[in-house]
């Protein structure tokens, strides 16, 4: 009996470490997530800026 509480020990424990680990990949996944999304709209706003001041150069010149 002993022995067969400590497999099931064991699993449990297994579990919860696969858990935690697919918790971690998914904060991990989303803090990327959002680091690629505010690029992306940096990247975004700089390039119309810079389209702006072109035209704006352009027009005057």
């Amino acid at each position: 009996m002993k022995d067969l509480r400590r497999k099931a020990q064991a699993a449990i424990e297994y579990l919860f470490m696969i858990a935690l680990s697919l918790v971690m990949v998914l904060i991990i996944f989303r803090a990327l997530t959002q680091a690629a999304n505010n690029a992306a709209e940096q990247t975004a706003k700089a390039s119309e800026k810079l389209a702006s001041e072109v035209t704006k150069i352009i027009e005057e010149g």
